[in-house]
């Protein structure tokens, strides 16, 4: 038999792509039993229907959970998580179950739960059973029928992550990645092997769940903290869930090793704006490819896009624009502020501009481009009148003193700019800002003034009627200017540069740039 050695290389090279471009949460694929993910496997996607197949995507068939029905797919806003898809359980008898599945190593394990429970009522995300040997996770802690202290946070989703060492040592429960209960491992043994497993109730039927299950990732294994941080970062990213809220954790790519890679978020460098942080990014080891989001804390009013659509899932085949390069992120993270309007004046833009008490800042990790920002400026603080106007303003300093930019808006619904905040680094401030413009006193009792018309024209102050003649404003060279008692507004003709400027409160700048303004990083 004469054997194609070419065709056989081919065929060996393709193979070992196909090996090496497979995908797994965060790029991590050792000891990985269970992936199931409510946008990818399930049998059916229209909104609310009802799932007879959950696929398990760490790639064993075999180990697929098989439903009855009784779970519904949510994919239509407001029910999906952060425009992704999540699955709904309603207090069904069993939903999910699977007859065969088999541990690894089967000594400790790590358990990732992207999901909300309604109300602490004894009821369970999943269960792992062998025989009596039983490992699950309820929203209470099993040996005393206690709940958890603290509690489990309901009526939203988290991230809840079990890491179990094995033997008698302690277990711990994780909360968006922080540690929130340690204890002897007596709800969650580990001596289970080949059996069986329920998704959204016990094994029994007696613990069902009342809420969601977007992903659940099921390590036979204990992930080192390196791998923790890549898998929450991973979850973080795609579910708009912001990690350690306010106190503030590193976001890592599946590059990352401890020390080198991406790292999109840095809380050290973020300081002071690790609250409801959230962002769009791409990551293919993860299959990670969230192009749209928003903070799944429900006090944020900020969205980012790469489309103009805040509406659709993030799966849609409406989105047209994908990012450009894997591995780039943009994140942001507010300082914590109400959206009332402070007393902190904008001088550099104006002494009648007052910003918002919340400030967003951005971190660019590579190079995404034009992104849509969204503010949902329906609520009550945005109210404005004839003599009031709003500005999105950017700036790389939370003082908003350089390199300013600023667009005016409208308010009361959404809001939406388009920003290119591409420069690698976190030096990337933004805020709304209102402009207070006063009334002024009429010139005269009489009204506006004319200068060769005896009829000025409505809502001016001066309205000077041309002829065939030019106005000369003040000339000034840059000694006498420097000598001047200047005061905000002031216009001169400057004869040493042949320049128009105008004072600003600060410093003189030429007419048509703000001496605080730089290219513009407004796309439109």
């Amino acid at each position: 038999m004469k054997i194609n050695l070419k065709s056989l290389s081919l065929s060996l090279l393709c193979f070992l792509g196909l090996l090496t471009t497979a995908q797994s949460p965060a790029g991590i694929n050792n000891s990985l039993t269970l992936w199931l993910k409510a946008d990818a496997g399930i049998n059916c996607a229209t909104n609310d229907c009802s799932i007879t197949l959950w696929s398990n995507q760490q790639g064993n068939t075999a180990w697929n959970a098989i439903g009855t029905g009784a779970a519904v797919l949510k994919n239509t806003q407001p029910e999906f998580v952060n425009f992704n898809p999540t699955v709904s359980f309603s207090g069904s008898d069993k939903p999910f179950a699977a007859s065969n599945i088999s541990r690894i190593n089967g000594t400790a394990s790590t358990i990732f739960v992207v999901g909300k429970v309604n109300g602490i009522n004894d009821e369970a995300f999943f269960e792992f059973r062998s025989g009596n040997n039983r490992q699950f996770f309820i929203d209470r802690r099993y040996a005393s029928n206690t709940t958890f202290t603290p509690p489990l946070t309901t009526n939203l989703n988290n991230i809840f992550t079990i890491i179990d060492p094995g033997a008698n040592n302690n277990y711990q429960l994780l909360e968006n990645s922080r540690l929130t209960n340690t204890n002897k491992p007596k709800n969650f043994p580990t001596s289970w092997t080949t059996g069986r497993y329920t998704i959204g109730d016990d094994d029994t039927g007696g613990n069902k769940l009342t809420g969601e299950i977007s992903e659940i990732l099921y390590y036979d294994f204990a992930l080192t903290d390196v791998e923790l941080l890549k898998i929450h970062s991973y979850l973080a990213i795609k579910y708009g869930i912001s990690l350690n809220n306010g106190l503030g954790r590193d976001y890592v790519a599946s590059d990352w090793n401890g020390s080198t890679g991406t790292r999109f978020w840095n809380a050290a460098t973020n300081t002071g704006y690790n609250n409801d942080v959230f962002g769009i990014g791409i990551d293919n080891a993860s299959a990670l490819n969230q192009r749209v989001s928003r903070s799944e804390n429900t006090s944020d009013i900020l969205s980012l896009s790469l489309d103009n659509n805040f509406v659709s899932s993030n799966q849609s085949s409406t989105r047209t624009t994908n990012h450009a390069t894997n591995l780039n992120f943009l994140m942001a993270g507010n300082n914590g502020g109400n959206y009332s309007v402070s007393g902190n004046i904008l001088m550099s833009l104006s002494s009648g501009m007052n910003r918002i008490n919340r400030i967003w800042r951005i971190q660019d990790s590579g190079s995404v481009g034009c992104v849509y920002y969204n503010f949902n400026t329906a609520g009550a603080t945005f109210t404005t009148n004839a003599s009031q106007e709003w500005y999105v303003v950017v700036a790389d300093d939370s003082g908003f003193t350089t390199n300013v930019n600023y667009k005016k808006v409208n308010v009361g619904g959404s809001t939406v700019v388009r920003l290119d905040l591409n420069d690698n680094t976190s030096n990337n401030y933004v805020t709304l800002a209102r402009l207070d413009r006063n009334n002024i006193a009429d010139a005269f009792t009489g009204g506006a003034v004319g200068i060769n018309t005896t009829t000025p024209a409505d809502n001016t102050y001066l309205d000077i009627n041309g002829g065939n003649q030019g106005l000369v404003v003040t000339r000034l060279d840059q000694t006498a200017i420097a000598n001047l008692t200047a005061i905000e507004g002031m216009f001169v003709y400057n004869t040493t540069i042949n320049r128009f400027q105008v004072y600003n409160g600060t410093n003189w700048r030429d007419l048509g740039q703000s001496s605080a303004i730089t290219d513009s990083k407004f796309c439109d």
